[in-house]
């Protein structure tokens, strides 16, 4: 298939140009990033030519390969998994099916769009491409098989009587299988929540001395590396007269942040210890941390200080429940002798014996 606008730009599948265009002497001049590659010249290699098929051209210079960071790994650790486009010819690439992650937790990860090496295979050149990466958490022990990755490429090429043409075809990456090993249960600690990685533990109050019906917060910082999503937070016990709140997370690089609200409700001096529990996956084994924070003083709390005379007098207040009943007595025997003198207006023999 050809065409004849000479101008025209390739993409990668994720948008990345691969031609650029600059002005240099009135004139346009194309900078191809494949002019530097050492051995082969792309645009010659990209051309078709008679008889050829154009299937078989692509699957000879263009391939996809699925690359673990490990082919084992523990439940709950984390696999990153990198899919590489390797091409010799001048390719348009796209992904038009991605493979199942049924059975695991899966996070995209954004490719590094400046990795772009050059690879010689075979004494072919070729340029390579990180066109996807997942971060997958595998959710249970056993073998577990990843499907290919399929992308569909258009290569395009100039003929020998100079007009633009293209060919399509498509291309898929190789089965990926993977070995999930359960946990031990030998020495498995009791607090232990399914934290899976190389982890530190940080705590401290952020006040060691406060009052009663005051609020304190207990900070705990896990650093390190391993499986940040599902890290819950790390067990506290705490006396009688403190009460925990909801924590507050954080996430950061290379660790995670509870703030856990502390309602202090009685007096004292209070113990808080901390203990986390993990495993360790290249020791293949749990490790476990306790850490007694110092103590936290709970004076009592402060009464209102009042000064001067009190605001209510005794004999004020009697005072005023006299005049009270007073006026409540004067009232009733008003409203008796209005009650009286209108019975007698309204009453025609009352007025006669008058």
């Amino acid at each position: 298939m050809c065409w004849p606008d000479r101008n025209w730009i390739l993409l990668l599948a994720v948008g990345l140009p691969l031609i650029g265009f600059s002005q240099s002497g009135g004139q346009t001049h194309t900078a191809d990033l494949f002019d530097d590659l050492p051995v082969n010249d792309p645009s010659a290699l990209s051309r078709l030519r008679p008889g050829e098929s154009a299937s078989q051209k692509i699957n000879d210079n263009i391939f996809i390969r699925a690359c673990p960071d490990r082919s084992t790994c523990y439940l709950g650790e984390q696999i990153t998994v990198t899919w590489r486009l390797y091409t010799a010819l001048k390719s348009t690439s796209v992904v038009s099916s991605k493979p199942s992650t049924v059975g695991c937790i899966a996070r995209e990860l954004q490719p590094d769009a400046n990795h772009r090496p050059v690879k010689v295979i075979k004494g072919k050149t070729y340029q390579v491409f990180d066109i996807w990466k997942l971060c997958l958490t595998p959710l249970q022990p056993g073998k577990w098989p990843i499907d290919p990755l399929e992308v569909s490429n258009q290569v395009g090429y100039t003929d020998i009587d100079g007009r633009q043409c293209r060919y399509e075809g498509k291309t898929v990456s190789q089965m990926v299988l993977l070995t999930i090993l359960p946990l031990p249960a030998k020495n498995k600690p009791v607090n232990f929540e399914g934290a899976v990685g190389e982890f530190h533990l940080h705590a401290h109050l952020t006040s060691v001395k406060l009052e009663a019906g005051e609020q304190d917060t207990l900070v705990l910082d896990v650093t390190g590396k391993g499986n940040f999503d599902n890290l819950i937070q790390p067990p506290i016990h705490l006396d009688n007269g403190i009460t925990p709140l909801e924590a507050v997370e954080k996430w950061y690089p290379g660790g995670k942040q509870f703030c856990i609200p502390l309602a202090v409700l009685q007096k004292g001096d209070y113990s808080i210890p901390v203990s986390f529990s993990w495993f360790d996956p290249r020791r293949s084994s749990y490790r476990s941390v306790e850490m007694k924070l110092p103590a936290l003083r709970v004076l009592p709390a402060r009464q209102p200080a009042h000064t001067g005379a009190p605001l209510v007098n005794s004999k004020t207040v009697h005072s005023f429940a006299a005049l009270l009943w007073w006026l409540a007595a004067g009232a009733l025997s008003l409203l008796a002798i209005l009650i009286l003198f209108s019975l007698y207006i309204r009453s025609p023999k009352l007025k006669e014996k008058t």
